[in-house]
């Protein structure tokens, strides 16, 4: 008897093991490095960025990032005081108005978790995270749909910042934004 339950269970696990080598596989062969393009900006200029294969471009707030069949855009930055009961370490709260559209058949899913943020040096800034807006910032996004939200950072007194958006945490690719708040 003890050897047909260590069958069994070694057969669900075989089976689980298949099941996640298949969603792994699915991952891996999509076209999961998607050109980026820009096609415009919210502040009223329109350049365009026909060939993906040109050197990495560095996008600003204001501009309209292609990415295959999703645009994101992070439409403002601005430095704010932290609030009197949660302190920022850094002394600042940088906050970002990201919105991503959804122009494809299928769901995209975007995240705060997405966004990464570096000071001049290089050096990661953490999240802030306040009872100031409890709205969550991103999720899925379903087909011809779109999510409007914030990211808050933890920042120093500086006027420049680097946000790199990775959108697809199996891939090298990474998109880049010079971050310069008001």
């Amino acid at each position: 008897m003890n050897r047909f339950l260590k069958l069994g269970l070694f057969g669900c696990g075989g089976i689980i093991a298949l099941i996640m080598l298949a969603f792994v596989a699915v991952f891996v062969f999509a076209d999961s490095d998607q050109p980026v393009i820009k096609t415009g900006s919210t502040n009223n200029t329109t350049q365009s960025q026909d060939n993906p294969q040109a050197p990495k471009q560095i996008y600003k707030v204001g501009d309209i990032v292609k990415i295959g069949d999703t645009m994101l855009i992070i439409k403002s930055a601005k430095i704010q005081e932290a609030e009197q009961y949660v302190p920022a370490k850094k002394g600042n709260v940088l906050v970002l108005e990201v919105e991503g559209q959804n122009k494809g058949s299928q769901s995209w899913f975007l995240s705060d978790t997405d966004f990464n943020l570096y000071d001049t040096s290089g050096g990661k800034l953490e999240p802030y995270f306040s009872g100031q807006d409890i709205s969550q910032f991103g999720g899925e996004v379903n087909q011809g749909k779109k999510v409007t939200g914030k990211l808050r950072f933890d920042v120093p007194n500086v006027k420049t910042f680097e946000l790199i958006y990775k959108p697809n945490f199996l891939t090298s690719q990474e998109i880049k934004f010079d971050i310069q708040p008001k």
